[in-house]
C-alpha cells in the first residue's frame, strides 16, 4: 500500500467520523423541521466553501474558476443538490430503516457507473466487500425494514438518492485532476437559498438550533467535501462508497454514548459485518 492510498484512507475515516455526528447534532435541535436544517447545513456549507476558496486562491481565484470545465461542473452540482433533497424526502416519506438499507446500495451503483464511465472493473474482492456492506446494513436495520405501503415514494427517493451519490463518486474520480470544491460551494449557495426561500422561517428558530445548523454545515459538508475531493485521487468509487457506510456504523454509536440510545443485538452484529467488508475493501488495491 502506497503512503498516498494510506492516508487517502485515514482521511476517509476522518470523513466518516465527521458525518457521524449528524445524528446526534440533529436529535438535538429542538425546533428546526428537517428542510430547515438541510436549508442550514448546505447553506453554510457553501458559504463556507467559499470563503476557503476565496483563502486559497487570493488573486487567483477568478482564474481558477474560469479554468474548471462546464462538464465538472454541472455534474457535481447535480448529483449534490439531487443527493442532499432526496434525503430529506427520503426521511420524510419512507421509514429511517428503509431509507439506510437503500442508500446502502450505492457500492453496487458506484461499480456499475464506474465500469461504465471509467473502466473500473470491480475485483470478486470488491463484489465479496460490497455484498458483505449489504448485509451488514440490511441486518442493523432488519427489525424496522417496512417494505411497500404508502411509502415507496420515500423508498424510491432512498433508492435515487443511493444512485446520485454513486454518481457523484465516479465524478470525483472522472474529474480528479480539475478543481472540483467550486461546484460544491455553488450547489450549496443555490440548494441553500432554495430552501430558505421555499421553507422560510429561519429567524425564529432558537439561537442554538442555529448554531448547531451552522455546526452540521462545517462538520458534515464543508471539511468532508475537501477532503473527499482529494482522496478520490489515491481511491476508487467503490473503495469510497463502502468507506462511506462506516458512518452506518458510526451514527448509532454517538447517539448511544451521549444520549443512552442502545443499539440491538442485530444493529451490533451488522456494524461487525460492515467493518470486516470496509476492511476487506482497503486492505490493498484489487488487480
Amino acid at each position: 500500500m502506497t503512503a498516498e492510498r494510506a492516508r487517502a484512507i485515514l482521511a476517509y475515516l476522518l470523513i466518516c467520523l465527521m458525518w457521524s455526528s449528524s445524528g446526534l447534532i440533529v436529535r438535538s435541535m429542538s425546533a428546526a423541521d428537517s428542510w430547515q436544517i438541510n436549508a442550514l447545513r448546505t447553506g453554510t456549507a457553501g458559504v463556507l466553501l467559499s470563503l476557503w476558496l476565496a483563502f486559497l486562491h487570493r488573486g487567483r481565484l477568478s482564474a481558477r474558476l474560469r479554468g474548471v470545465g462546464p462538464q465538472a461542473l454541472l455534474a457535481i452540482f447535480l448529483s449534490f443538490a439531487a443527493g442532499t433533497n432526496l434525503f430529506i424526502y427520503a426521511l420524510k416519506h419512507t421509514t429511517v430503516a428503509n431509507t439506510a438499507c437503500l442508500v446502502a446500495t450505492s457500492p453496487f451503483w458506484a461499480m456499475l457507473l464506474a465500469w461504465w464511465r471509467l473502466g473500473e472493473r470491480p475485483s470478486r474482492r470488491t463484489l465479496l466487500a460490497a455484498c458483505l456492506a449489504l448485509a451488514g446494513a440490511a441486518t442493523m436495520v432488519g427489525q424496522g425494514l417496512a417494505v411497500g405501503g404508502e411509502g415507496w415514494r420515500g423508498d424510491l427517493a432512498a433508492l435515487c438518492l443511493a444512485i446520485a451519490f454513486a454518481f457523484q463518486l465516479v465524478n470525483l474520480r472522472a474529474f480528479r485532476r480539475e478543481e472540483l470544491v467550486p461546484a460544491f460551494a455553488l450547489a450549496g449557495l443555490l440548494t441553500g437559498g432554495l430552501l430558505v426561500l421555499v421553507r422560510g422561517g429561519m429567524a425564529e428558530l432558537p439561537a442554538a438550533d442555529l448554531g448547531l445548523g451552522l455546526l452540521l454545515g462545517l462538520v458534515q459538508m464543508t471539511v468532508p467535501t475537501i477532503l473527499m475531493v482529494w482522496t478520490a485521487r489515491w481511491l476508487t468509487a467503490v473503495e469510497i462508497a463502502l468507506l462511506s457506510l462506516l458512518d452506518t456504523v458510526l451514527n448509532p454509536f454517538w447517539v448511544f454514548l451521549f444520549l443512552g440510545e442502545a443499539p440491538s443485538p442485530l444493529a451490533l452484529l451488522g456494524g461487525v459485518v460492515i467493518l470486516t467488508a470496509v476492511v476487506l475493501a482497503v486492505a490493498r488495491r484489487d488487480g
